[in-house]
């Protein structure tokens, strides 16, 4: 038996691979939204979001302010907090009335 030949090419065509934390590339969901999934650390833990639009632009602006947000030390979406957690803070440190 001859000799094996070697491997022609790369294993792996980086030309088309996305960088870092740059997201998914969009995809047409079966409701007929488009989804971007996001990457990102958070002091030091890997976590995901997701960003959905009606259009394709849609969910790219989506991602890049979810990106911006990030680049700027901010979450990447706001907490959501209900009301009796709210007034509870609210009551806890308003100043008291004259």
């Amino acid at each position: 038996m001859g000799q094996a030949r070697p491997r022609q090419g790369s294993p792996v065509n980086t030309a088309k691979r996305r960088g870092n934390y740059e997201g998914t590339v969009p995809r047409l969901r079966p409701d007929g939204r488009w989804q971007i999934d996001l990457r990102y650390l958070s002091n030091g833990v890997g976590k995901r979001t997701t960003v959905y639009g009606k259009t394709q632009g849609q969910a790219r602006a989506k991602a890049r302010a979810v990106r911006k947000r990030l680049e700027l030390g901010q979450p990447a979406r706001d907490t959501t907090d209900t009301i009796g957690t709210f007034a509870l803070e609210w009551t806890t440190t308003a100043p008291a009335a004259s």
